[in-house]
């Protein structure tokens, strides 16, 4: 053999030395990353118990802050509140607002310990909004249980969810732990976007009714949906975390863009899984393709539609209207979508916003060990298996 030949072999064999360590090493952060997670999350469930019974205890409700009054029926507290808040938060979830929220804390020099209890503040918001939107969207499912409207009611479903609304910010405005200014500046920030929450809903109810016609319905509009509906929510994870860590508005208003495009990545692959094949997601939520009996207006659909023939786009939009339970229709407004390549391009546009997203995460989140929690944490988000 040649002295070069031989080199080259050694030079290959260090190659997948190399390649093999380093595969090593991101196995080993990714077990590191997912024992991490389960470790924070079980630290979030507890602090959501406890919350949930601090601020519904009549002490807490006969205090001055909320007024003296007269004597709190305890069971009434007991039956309306706590039961069936505990029932939807036991049903689980990865708790990624609040994971995220603390990892923003951290990343900005905070002991995130010391300030759980406002992590789970846009957890709670967030399983008020899933309350309304299964009594919204009539789901029978949720997380593969029976929703909260099915077992309690819709009166005290809709009542229980606006109350979990508002139930966590007792956390923020009672403190002493941080500054008026920090509080300031997070009930501003949840103001806004739960405001935006509302309006991307009350789109969102519009396009399910068939008031708008589906075709003046672009993919611009439907990703501001999205950005309301999804990416709000985030944001105010986020932003709980960079204000108790000092981060100033421009850095907020940043955080807050970032959170919009993670939220539409997410949704993007949300409902790309829910029409494509038995995934675990549609499983969740009724079954594959639950979004066609819905009648959701996705970027898949608003593609389809404009990359279709016009028999086939009309089909499709007289199947969305149906609010079909047909399997055979169900399958064939699937086979119009994949056929039209919206999958391909509901992939493109899922990257873009997540590239996006990325290069702000670099521009205001300061480099540490939380950060690069937070891009695992949101490759996580994006890329769930079909």
């Amino acid at each position: 053999m040649s002295y070069s030949s031989k080199n080259a072999k050694r030079a290959q064999s260090s190659t997948q030395q190399k390649s093999a360590a380093e595969t090593q090493t991101e196995e080993a952060d990714k077990q590191a990353m997912k024992e991490w997670m389960a470790e924070t999350v079980g630290k979030v469930n507890l602090m959501l118990s406890a919350s949930l019974d601090r601020f519904t205890s009549p002490k807490y409700l006969r205090s001055p802050y909320l007024g003296p009054g007269y004597t709190y029926d305890e069971r009434g507290i007991e039956k309306g509140v706590r039961e069936p808040a505990t029932y939807i938060l036991n049903l689980g979830g990865k708790r990624l607002r609040p994971l995220s929220s603390i990892l923003v804390m951290e990343a900005f020099g905070v002991d995130s310990n010391k300030f759980l209890e406002f992590s789970v503040v846009p957890e709670v918001i967030h399983t008020g909004t899933l309350i309304h939107d299964d009594i919204e969207d009539n789901s029978d499912k949720r997380r593969g249980n029976d929703t909260v409207h099915k077992i309690y009611g819709i009166p005290k479903s809709i009542n229980l969810g606006s109350t979990m609304f508002f139930l966590p910010l007792n956390a923020i405005f009672d403190s002493r732990k941080i500054d008026e200014g920090a509080k300031y500046r997070m009930a501003k920030y949840i103001i806004r976007d739960m405001t935006r929450l509302g309006v991307g809903q009350a789109i969102d109810i519009s396009w399910h009714n068939q008031e708008i016609d589906i075709n003046a319905i672009n993919e611009e509009q439907i990703m501001q949906c999205l950005a309301n509906k999804t990416g709000a929510l985030l944001g105010i994870a986020m932003k709980i975390g960079a204000a108790i860590g000092g981060a100033d508005d421009h850095a907020l208003e940043r955080i807050g863009i970032l959170a919009d495009n993670i939220g539409i990545a997410f949704q993007i692959r949300d409902d790309v899984l829910n029409i494509a094949g038995d995934s675990g997601v549609a499983k969740n939520k009724g079954g594959s393709g639950e979004d066609i009996t819905e009648g959701k207006i996705t970027v898949l659909v608003a593609y389809a539609m404009q990359h279709s023939s016009k028999a086939e786009a009309e089909e499709l939009a007289g199947i969305l209207k149906e609010h079909t339970a047909s399997r055979k229709k169900i399958n064939r407004a699937i086979e119009i979508i994949r056929s039209s390549g919206a999958l391909e391009h509901a992939a493109q546009l899922e990257k873009e916003h997540l590239d996006d997203a990325l290069r702000i995460l670099e521009e205001v989140i300061p480099e540490s060990e939380a950060k690069k929690k937070l891009r695992y944490i949101f490759g996580f988000m994006t890329t769930r298996g079909v």
